[in-house]
């Protein structure tokens, strides 16, 4: 299960990136503006346009069949509009330490095993301000170090992601022997 929760975050951070959710004036503090001085021929916030845009954009790459105005697509929009601010959290993350700390993030869902995980939900709910201080904390006290591990764990996922087991590349923590774990 924790295999496919990687994947599940690998996955969907791939799709906001595809989508050019890391673009987002909410997240780049940047909001384009035409040569004549407006900023879009859409009425309203243009941060939330852009949201609304994103969660579209995504949609589509989605779910091509669904139509919208269809209570389908609107059961599934809500799912969507939570991964795209699923992925903004993924987005920090991955910004100060690299994509590797996606695996890094511990997620535990079976009896016995260490109560110290943080589900997509936990995630997801967390204030951008709140877990901007927790990153910022991480980066002071163990941000060379969390940048290497990712480092580290992003090859090995791409390789999971990119290649089939047949031509995934071995890895030297594959090539230690028995009495390296055992000391």
């Amino acid at each position: 299960m924790m295999c496919l929760t990687l994947l599940r975050r690998y996955y969907i951070f791939r799709l906001f990136e595809d989508c050019r959710g890391c673009d987002m004036p909410s997240l780049t503090g940047f909001v384009s503006v035409h040569g004549n001085g407006v900023l879009s021929s859409k009425r309203g916030n243009p941060l939330n346009n852009a949201e609304n845009d994103l969660t579209t954009a995504m949609m589509k790459e989605m779910f091509l069949a669904l139509r919208p105005g269809t209570q389908e697509y609107d059961s599934k929009r809500g799912a969507v509009n939570f991964y795209r601010k699923l992925s903004r959290k993924f987005h920090m993350l991955t910004s100060s330490f690299g994509k590797g700390i996606l695996a890094l993030m511990p997620y535990y869902d079976l009896p016995g095993e260490p109560d110290m995980s943080i589900s997509d939900n936990q995630l997801q709910s967390l204030r951008e301000s709140t877990l901007g201080q927790v990153i910022s904390i991480l980066e002071r006290t163990q941000g060379e170090a969390l940048c290497q591990f990712s480092a580290a764990a992003e090859r090995i996922v791409d390789a999971l992601v990119e290649f089939p087991v047949e031509r995934c590349p071995v890895f030297e923590l594959e090539k230690c022997g028995a009495r390296y774990w055992s000391t």
